[in-house]
């Protein structure tokens, strides 16, 4: 029902959609000050791989995390104790893939 309804606010104009993010049409676009460092944070907190070695992560690779999202007064919003997804791969948002990546 949720998709259905995106679908008909895009094709009526109500909506406008951009890769996987959706905005009411008669909004402005608003500009974040904060620079994408300032914005998003990730503390890489254990770096695996097969035979240990790599530290980075590539497009491609399936890659699990764990996280707490919190407000700036600390408030948590969201949080999983294991999250897998293959970075790049279309599965997540494109703040998830760019923050994980490399």
């Amino acid at each position: 029902a949720f998709k259905l309804a995106l679908k008909k606010g895009v094709s009526n104009g109500t909506l406008l959609q951009d890769g996987q993010s959706f905005r009411v049409a008669a909004d402005p676009i608003v500009h974040n000050q904060e620079s994408e460092e300032e914005a998003l944070q990730i503390n890489i907190l254990k770096h695996a791989s097969d035979d240990g070695t790599k530290e980075a992560a590539s497009e491609g690779d399936n890659v699990s995390v764990s996280y707490i999202g919190k407000l700036d007064n600390g408030t948590v919003f969201d949080r999983a104790s294991t999250f897998s997804f293959q970075l790049n791969g279309g599965e997540v948002i494109k703040g998830w893939d760019r923050g994980i990546l490399g």
